[in-house]
């Protein structure tokens, strides 16, 4: 205790401009440390949902390929499905797993062509992604926006060409490029 107040008392009997540059410094170091800790605890959470993400593609991936390349009954297509779903609403939250499996089935989509790419459609189409890309096109950011719009129009989802419409006027120039080229697409 006596040291602290020695201290204290030293800092005290400083000039007025020593103490301001003293009391700053140790502000400036407290914000360092604690921008620091905040940093240090976004990469690791960013760490841990991207070791999901490719431990989930990992797990589902299998599955899309073969009711991609696969003849399946309805029923075995429908329990893939539903098996797919199951994975995704418990493997992370909601809006991360939906987003890299749309990532994944697009970059998938832009390989193939013929009945593979049909079986792809059908696919993001059964697991829901077009009603979780609205949502997404509605509420996100605008860079989510342009991946949003780009998922639409590469599936031909044409129910929602009133939704991308919307967009075609938006401040943010590669929102609108990707509205208008979609509106052709889905047009």
């Amino acid at each position: 205790m006596t040291t602290l107040q020695d201290i204290w008392n030293w800092y005290l009997s400083h000039d007025l401009r020593f103490q301001i540059i003293v009391a700053f410094s140790m502000a400036l170091f407290s914000v360092s440390i604690a921008l620091t800790i905040i940093v240090l605890r976004l990469r690791a959470r960013k760490a841990i949902a991207e070791r999901k993400a490719s431990n989930l593609i990992e797990k589902i991936e299998p599955i899309i390929m073969e009711m991609i390349y696969d003849d399946m009954e309805e029923g075995e297509w429908k329990k893939n499905i539903v098996r797919m779903r199951n994975w995704l609403n418990k493997g992370m939250y909601d809006f991360h797993s939906y987003a890299r499996i749309s990532d994944y089935l697009v970059e998938l989509h832009q390989q193939l062509e013929g009945e593979s790419a049909e079986r792809i459609r059908k696919i993001y189409r059964d697991i829901g992604l077009p009603e979780r890309t609205l949502e997404l096109l509605k509420s996100g950011a605008w860079h989510q926006k342009v991946k949003a719009i780009g998922a639409l129009s590469e599936f031909q989802v044409r129910n929602y060409l009133f939704e991308v419409m919307q967009y075609v006027d938006h401040p943010k120039r590669l929102v609108r490029d990707e509205a208008q080229f979609a509106a052709i697409v889905l047009g």
